[in-house]
């Protein structure tokens, strides 16, 4: 009996099939992007650093409760008006006895209960935030001539951007919500 040719399958064909799958497959997913805030925490320093004596009136207390509602220095406030408090609590310069002292003394307390809602704490600090930046903006125009997103990559503008965050340097805190 004569041998008989066993067909071959055409492994090229197959090859370039599952090449276009893998290329449509690597198109059509999406890769998982991280949100969140964007923040550099200074190192750990070698010496723990002397506890510095503050005047409650420097300390602008932001409590964000359990069902996400907020209160500035126990008064109910909305998200929204929060920039301008913390602009107004900064730049008081000893006027009102109610805010702070000036604003290299100043400082901003966000206290977060711990079941408080992740997007409300994000809005808050987002608007506390920008209350620094609305400061930072402003300071700029007037020494500089741009605002800090106006500035380039030049070696100037990197220096006077600097100039300008050292002036208004990001002074926010947190801490665990106090018993009530």
């Amino acid at each position: 009996m004569p041998k008989r040719d066993l067909p071959e399958v055409n492994a090229g064909s197959m090859a370039d099939i599952a090449f276009i799958m893998l290329i449509f497959f690597l198109v059509s997913t999406t890769l998982a992007t991280d949100k969140g805030i964007r923040l550099s925490l200074p190192p750990i320093p070698d010496v723990p650093p002397e506890s510095i004596p503050t005047n409650e009136r420097n300390v602008l207390a932001v409590d964000i409760r359990e069902d996400g509602s907020l209160s500035v220095e126990g008064l109910d406030y909305q998200p929204q008006d929060l920039p301008d408090e913390v602009i107004k609590f900064l730049l008081n310069n000893g006027k009102d006895p109610l805010y702070s002292d000036s604003y290299e003394v100043s400082k901003i307390l966000i206290r977060t209960h711990p079941d408080a809602p992740y997007e409300d704490y994000i809005e808050v600090y987002s608007n506390v935030k920008s209350a620094f930046t609305k400061l930072r903006d402003q300071y700029a125009e007037k020494n500089f001539g741009k605002t800090m997103d106006e500035f380039s990559d030049t070696e100037q503008d990197r220096a006077d951007a600097k100039a300008v965050r050292k002036k208004y340097p990001l002074k926010i805190f947190e801490a665990e919500p106090k018993e009530e």
